[in-house]
């Protein structure tokens, strides 16, 4: 009996030992970290490659709370970009639009084809 006893004594010793540990170092390391797969408050583009043929347009814009942005095309000569983010592709190149809001600077290419 003292024998079952000293056992069952050392499985619960260390069961709360682990547990313990478990409790402890868990939440402050990243075993169990996942990044989110959608972060539906983050900012972002609807695209940020596009390829368009010359005359074509696209309405480029931003995906979250705040949606106040200025746009600005880096080669208005292949792709231009009015107030609203409607972009019209002109000639045949790559163009780079950057669109501006209080939380940065994010950019979409626009390639054009004939």
């Amino acid at each position: 009996m003292k024998k079952r006893c000293n056992l069952l004594l050392n499985f619960l010793f260390y069961f709360l030992l682990l547990l313990l540990l478990y409790v402890l170092i868990y939440p402050h390391s990243s075993i169990g970290y996942r990044k989110p797969v959608i972060q539906p408050f983050a900012h972002r583009l609807n695209e940020t490659d596009v390829t368009l043929r010359v005359g074509e347009t696209f309405h480029l814009y931003l995906v979250g709370l705040n949606k106040r942005a200025s746009y600005e095309s880096s080669d208005f000569k292949v792709a231009s970009v009015d107030l609203s983010g409607h972009v019209r592709a002109w000639r045949k190149g790559t163009a780079i639009i950057r669109v501006k809001n209080k939380n940065g600077t994010l950019k979409c290419r626009i390639r054009v084809t004939s």
